[in-house]
Formats: structure tokens, sequence, C-alpha cells
């Protein structure tokens, strides 16, 4: 049996990485073994950052199923179940579960645009019917819709609604909702960028894209933040700049993979729509990795550059 789910903590949005078309399940059970090594609390698999857009249903079966198998329950297994289909959702959900994740995200849905209650009776089916506790993600720029400050008050009251994970950047979301409703919904980051004072203002916790390449510096820099030592997680936030900075000029799951080639050795393939990233953010990415590259170098490590971890 898997442990109860407990959102908060920091979550990395797992990239999936291919090789000659292929998942390379070897470089990715890897990668996953380095994130709970350094002490992450949870994974996300085939979300946005995993291309989960572009994983047919053999594969998400199996990235599931390794993940479940090589986690061992020391960290919480969460799937990306978003759809504008609830049935679709309900369907994806109900796979997690069957394969023993602890729990779902699910995105507002996108592209048709439904109003806020038609958004909430979306949330309560899955939630409902799919077997697993739910994070719902709230991501308008992707999605073209925003959850009000009425309709989040409305999530924390549906049964198997378990945390909110907020994408917008907007940090005074938190602040503004009723303490009653930070109480019985617990509220992540999923905005890499804002992440910091997101937990200054109360958030429980980070859904992150950046700690696909440095997941000991994201839970330090997190773990600061919650128990108030500010001026720590503010240098760790100082160093993390540049590589967030570098990050962002192009799709995520493209410049992670180009990070994680330099860091890790893996294939910096995508499957498209995504191409590859331009030479100016490759110089960007290599300028940004740069201090942790030479850090490693400076020394002495055994090994090469490929098992280096930040």
């Amino acid at each position: 049996m898997h442990k109860e789910f407990r959102p908060g903590g920091v979550i990395t949005s797992l990239i999936t990485p291919f090789k000659d078309g292929e998942i390379d399940t070897v470089g990715w059970m890897a990668l996953l073994e380095c994130q709970i090594r350094n002490g992450i609390d949870g994974i996300l698999l085939c979300g946005t950052t995993g291309e989960g857009w572009a994983i047919d249903a053999m594969e998400r079966e199996r990235l599931i199923t390794l993940a479940v198998d090589v986690a061992e329950n020391r960290v919480q297994v969460i799937v990306a179940v978003g759809s504008n289909n609830t049935e679709a959702a309900i369907g994806l959900s109900r796979q997690a579960a069957r394969l023993g994740a602890n729990a779902v995200l699910v995105t507002v849905p996108f592209y048709n645009k439904p109003t806020q209650a038609g958004i909430l009776h979306h949330f309560g089916a899955v939630a409902a019917n799919g077997s697993l506790p739910v994070i719902v993600e709230n991501a308008p720029a992707r999605t073209a819709v925003d959850l009000t400050p009425a309709s989040i008050a409305c999530l924390a009251d549906i049964p198997g609604i378990a945390a909110l994970a907020d994408a917008s950047g907007d940090i005074t979301r938190i602040a503004t909702l009723p303490r009653a409703v930070r109480d019985r919904l617990p509220i992540l980051s999923a905005h890499d960028d804002t992440a910091l004072a997101f937990t200054i203002a109360g958030g429980c916790g980070v859904l992150s894209a950046l700690a696909n390449i440095a997941p000991r510096l994201t839970v330090s820099a997190y773990r600061a933040a919650a128990s108030g030592q500010l001026d720590a997680a503010l240098n760790i936030d100082d160093r993390l700049a540049p590589l967030r900075q570098a990050l962002q000029r192009e799709p995520l799951a493209a410049t992670l993979k180009y990070a994680l080639m330099l860091l890790r050795g893996l294939e910096c393939d995508t499957r498209l729509p995504l191409t590859p990233i331009e030479p100016e953010t490759t110089i960007a990415l290599r300028m940004a990795l740069a201090p942790f590259l030479e850090a490693a170098e400076a020394t002495n490590r055994p090994g090469p550059l490929a098992r280096l971890d930040i």
C-alpha cells in the first residue's frame, strides 16, 4: 500500500528524456533517483515540463509503473491528468490510481474556456470519480481561463481536492485569500520565479521545474524560507536566479533537457512541436551553469560531471 498523500514540500515537475525517438527509461530512472537522493518530497509525471501531451497511453503506463517502483514510498508520485474533457481526466486519474500513484494534478480545462461553474463541476467530477486526491493547477497563461477567488474558496469545500498549485506568479493571491480558505486548502507555488516569495507569504510547497537541475538547492531554499531563515533562502535564490532566467528563454522542456545534457549526459531530444533550442540560448545556459561546473571541478570530485548534484 502507498502512504497517504500529504501535499507540500518540493515537488519536481520531472522531464521525460527521449533517445532515438523512445523514452530513455535508464536515464529517466537515474534522474528520478538523483531527485530522491537530494531530498525532494515528490515528483510530477507527464506535466507540461514532462511533455505529457506527447506521451502515448503505453508510455504513460510505463512511466507511472517505473516511478512507483523506483520511489518505493520514499516520495509522493503525482501524475498530471489534465484534459479539457472531464471523462478523459477521470479515466487518466483511474489509471494512475490503479498503477499506485499517490495523487493527480488536474489543470483548469483549456481551449474550450468553460465558465467558473463548469470548472468547479469538472474538478468535482474528477475528485469524486477518479479515485485519487486532486491537486488543482491554475495556469491562466496556458489555459486562457483564470480561477477567481470565489472559485478557489469553493474548491476548499469539494471533497477530494487536496491542494491548489498556482502557476500565475501572482503572490498577492495567497495573501488576499481568507485565512479560513487557506486553512482548508493547502496552496503550492507552481512558478519558480516567485516560489520564494510565495512560500514566505504562506505557501505550503513548490511545484518546481528548476528542481530537475538543482534539486538540492531548490529544497534548501524552500526549507530555509519555510522555517523563517530568510537570509539563507535569499542567498540560495540569488545563486539560482541566472539559471532560472536562462531556462525561460524558450519552452522549459527544451531548455531543461539541454542543461541536463551538460550536467548528467542525458539526450536533449524533444517531441514536436518543441524544437532544439537556439544557439543564443545554449550560450546563456552554459554561462548560467558555469559556476556549478567550475565548483565541481575545483573539488576534484571523482567520476564524470554527469554525476553532479546541485
